[in-house]
């Protein structure tokens, strides 16, 4: 499995066995994310999603939401 440096709190811990979800993302969530903080991210993404009433199927929504785990997460944005 190996570890993980997580860029959101820079602790070295096991990395999570499986992406959170598929697709490039998913890998670089996997790759620079401590399980930890992906906990703390599921719960506030419930929040923001229930506060903005997200749709995701909407494609603007998941975007926007997207735009927030990165900055949560403290991954680098897409050029």
């Amino acid at each position: 499995m190996g570890t993980v440096s997580c860029l959101r709190c820079g602790s070295s811990v096991e990395a999570m066995t499986e992406p959170p979800f598929g697709g490039k993302l998913g890998e670089e969530v996997r790759r620079g994310t401590c399980p930890s903080c992906w906990s703390a991210w599921e719960l506030l993404s419930r929040r923001i999603i229930n506060e903005y009433r997200l749709n995701l199927a909407n494609s603007q929504h998941f975007d926007a939401l997207v735009e927030q785990m990165r900055l949560f997460l403290k991954l680098p944005q897409p050029p």
